[in-house]
Parts: structure tokens; C-alpha cells; sequence
């Protein structure tokens, strides 16, 4: 029944409220699976606005308290790694991409994501790697394809910065960096 109030009051918007009822389920069970997962997703969409709102720290905070609900869910871990990497903890972002991707191969936003940081830190082999495996996997995805052009160019692979610049164009004609 607590479960269920937890669902009821994130669906009319209430999520605090949910929070809350999740607990109070998870007090009484604390291995209740359902509630144990919906908890980790009313975190996740907590940390979410408050990263909105700007307070990245605590949304980290409240990330990390979400994954010791569901510690395999690859869509907190993304988004975990994308606060870390707003905060300047790079080498965690990297840690948690890399994470993320065990659990969801298929993600080319993290791909992408952990390229830049790589080719940050110097290992641009590496990074075009992510991108390469970024542009496959969504092969309309611009932003990883100008990241890639972007790199061959510094590297000095100039029709293979064009093969990628051109992509990312065709892929979306209003990305103006790849312009």
C-alpha cells in the first residue's frame, strides 16, 4: 500500500511525497523490490531538478543515494556522470561512464560524453574510439561526429575530419559549430 502511495503521489506531482512513501514502504520491507526501484527513479528525477536549479552538489548527493537503491541502473549512472563532470570531477565522470556503458553498451550519449573527457586528458586514441562507437550506434547523432571531426582535424586526418564535419552537418544543418 505504501508502494502504491508513492506511485500515486509522483503521479499527481507530488514528488517529495513519494519520496517519502517509498521510504516509509521500504521501512516496513526494506526488500521490497518494486519499492526499492521506484525509489531509485524518484531520486533520479529529484537529482535531475535540482541540477536544474543549479545545485549540482546535492544532486550528486541524492545520485549516489539512488544507485544504493538500484545500483544497476544505467540511466542514474549517466546522469550521475554527467553531474560529475559539471562539478569538475572528471576522473569520477570517467569511472561512471564507463559504468554506465558495462550496463548499457548501447548508450552513445555517454560514449560521446567519456570521449571528451578522455580527449581531455590527453588520450585521444581513446577518445576516438567513443566517438567512432558514439556515431555507430547513433548514426545521427552531430554532436559526436563534430567531436570526431574535431579531433581527426588536431590530429591531421583531414578527409577523415571532413568524412565526420560532413556527417554531423547532414545529420543536423542547424549544429552551427560543424559549420
Amino acid at each position: 500500500a505504501l508502494c502504491n502511495l508513492g506511485v500515486t503521489r509522483k503521479l499527481k506531482g507530488d514528488l517529495p511525497g513519494s519520496i517519502a512513501a517509498y521510504e516509509q514502504c521500504l521501512a516496513v520491507n526494506p526488500n521490497h523490490i518494486l519499492g526499492q526501484s521506484n525509489i531509485a527513479i524518484a531520486l533520479n528525477d529529484l537529482a535531475n531538478l535540482m541540477k536544474q536549479n543549479g545545485d549540482v552538489f546535492g544532486a550528486i548527493r541524492v545520485y549516489e543515494k539512488a544507485l544504493t537503491f538500484d545500483g544497476n541502473s544505467a540511466d542514474i549512472l549517466y546522469n550521475l556522470g554527467v553531474a560529475n563532470a559539471e562539478s569538475g570531477e572528471l576522473d569520477r565522470a570517467v569511472v561512471t561512464y564507463e559504468t554506465c556503458l558495462k550496463l548499457r553498451p548501447g548508450c552513445a550519449e555517454a560514449w560521446n560524453n567519456l570521449g571528451v573527457l578522455l580527449r581531455e586528458r590527453g588520450n585521444t586514441t581513446r577518445a576516438v574510439e567513443c566517438y567512432r562507437t558514439a556515431c555507430a550506434l547513433k548514426p545521427k547523432f552531430a554532436q559526436a561526429f563534430n567531436n570526431l571531426g574535431v579531433l581527426s582535424t588536431v590530429q591531421g586526418h583531414a578527409q577523415e575530419a571532413l568524412v565526420a564535419l560532413q556527417s554531423a552537418i547532414a545529420s543536423d544543418p542547424s549544429y552551427a559549430v560543424a559549420h
